[in-house]
């Protein structure tokens, strides 16, 4: 990714950016991070779990992206699985650099008596570009 090319980076997610992730798309070249509205995040984080992806209920999303993007612009995607590959999908065809958050997951088990708990630490390490198939 070249630094020199991004403006804007769209973030795309249900959760919020932490600091260190924030400062890495400044340091990539972020110069306006866009947050989705209030509204857009909740239907992104509710995608319906039953039948088909309901494509449709997407379009505000893309609508959003699409009056404010430009070519070669950061668009940071995370979320549920369809949902997801068809907004890379969408970044690519508009030649939109869609991207990703890459974690480092450290999981620590504690046995008590037959009960064993577990928990889970997610470090952010890098953003990665969604990558397309090549042959």
């Amino acid at each position: 990714m070249d630094k020199k090319d991004y403006k804007k980076v769209f973030i795309i997610m249900s959760h919020d950016l932490t600091r260190g992730q924030v400062a890495k798309l400044k340091d990539m070249g972020g110069k306006e991070i866009l947050l989705l509205p209030p509204a857009l995040k909740e239907l992104w984080g509710n995608i319906d779990a039953e039948g088909e992806l309901d494509t449709q209920a997407l379009l505000p999303v893309i609508h959003w992206i699409e009056g404010k993007a430009r070519e070669r612009d950061l668009v940071l995607i995370q979320g549920e699985h369809g949902a997801t590959y068809y907004l890379v999908d969408y970044c690519f065809q508009r030649k939109l650099c869609p991207i990703y958050s890459s974690s480092k997951r450290v999981v620590q088990e504690i046995r008590d008596g037959e009960a064993v708990y577990t928990q889970r630490l997610f470090e952010h390490i890098n953003f990665r570009e969604y990558k397309r198939f090549e042959t």
